[in-house]
């Protein structure tokens, strides 16, 4: 066969590609339509008229006001503040209004808690009678760092706020916590106000010895309200217990003489009170710290049971103002 001219063959070949090309080739897409014109919506109907005031209708009675808290700021014949016989928290709470159910929650609570406070005093009986001897010799011209250091001390007998482990134990709600703590609030106000007008506003030293005094106090308030509570449930036990601790000489001797005025209480004074003033005396002026320890073991042979495992350590004391 005789060979095509070269320009026959390119005419050929793209003869035979038309077809294939034409198949890769899309078709030309549909005109898109013309939108629609905008047409902007219809607007609200109009608000209604208002309604006339009915002429009968009677006025919404007005809401009951809020109950005032109690106070515990309560003053004497000279008008001075009295001393709380509780810990501020605990005397804000007690002050509450509650019902049965809800009081006697608290009473369980607080139960619990006086028995964390009594094993505590137990446990470092001597470093509070440290801070009582210290806190008898405060004067103004007491140092920042001996004030420092008693403060640390007293910050071992709170274990956190009442109202906080309470709050945290659900013993009490909410707004019984705020409540009580609004009555310690304004009690804590009174305090300092009538101690700053006693000690005079321009004197700075006294009056940073009256806040140590207070911060001291607020803090081991607690603690004392334990030993006081330890010693009145021993007072009439006190002949026996004391002879259980089979005390030195110096000790017995002292103590069996102030024993003998048991029977005699002064003109005025219960049977009960004078035993336990008869007892304060003993602990604080004549035993040491080996027998009082053993004294409080003997009256409560439970201050030596270890608490649960479980239980969650306390929440630390608040630092003491600066």
């Amino acid at each position: 066969m005789k060979a095509l001219a070269p320009s026959v063959a390119i005419v050929l070949v793209a003869a035979l590609s038309l077809p294939a090309m034409a198949q890769l080739v899309p078709p030309a897409p549909p005109r898109t339509p013309p939108s629609p014109e905008y047409t902007p919506p219809a607007p609200p109907p109009p608000p209604p008229p208002p309604t006339a005031p009915n002429p009968d209708a009677k006025p919404p009675a007005p809401g009951e006001p809020e109950k005032p808290l109690p106070s515990l700021v309560q003053k004497d014949e000279q008008g001075m503040i009295r001393p709380l016989k509780l810990p501020i928290e605990e005397g804000a709470l007690r002050a509450l209004d509650m019902d049965d159910a809800a009081r006697a929650q608290l009473e369980t609570a607080l139960a619990a808690r006086h028995t964390e406070i009594d094993r505590l005093v137990f446990e470092n009986i001597t470093l509070l009678m440290e801070i009582r001897a210290t806190m008898a010799k405060v004067t103004d011209t007491t140092g920042i760092e001996d004030m420092t250091n008693t403060t640390k001390k007293a910050r071992t007998f709170q274990p956190g706020s009442l109202l906080d482990s309470l709050s945290r134990a659900g013993a009490i709600s909410p707004p019984q916590k705020s409540s009580a703590s609004r009555i310690a609030k304004e009690y804590r106000m009174a305090i300092r106000s009538e101690v700053t007008d006693k000690v005079g506003r321009n004197n700075m030293t006294a009056m940073l010895a009256a806040a140590f005094k207070m911060q001291v106090d607020d803090f081991t308030a607690e603690a004392w309200q334990s030993l006081d509570r330890q010693l009145e449930a021993a007072a009439p036990f006190q002949e026996k217990l004391l002879k259980m601790l089979h005390l030195p000489a110096a000790q017995s001797t002292e103590v069996t003489k102030r024993l003998a005025g048991l029977k005699s209480p002064p003109a005025g004074t219960t049977a009960q009170v004078h035993a336990v003033e008869v007892l304060r005396g003993i602990f604080f002026d004549v035993l040491n710290d080996d027998t009082r320890v053993r004294l409080l073991l003997a009256a409560n042979p439970s201050l030596a049971d270890k608490p649960p495992a479980d239980k969650p350590a306390p929440a630390p004391a608040p630092a003491p103002p600066k």
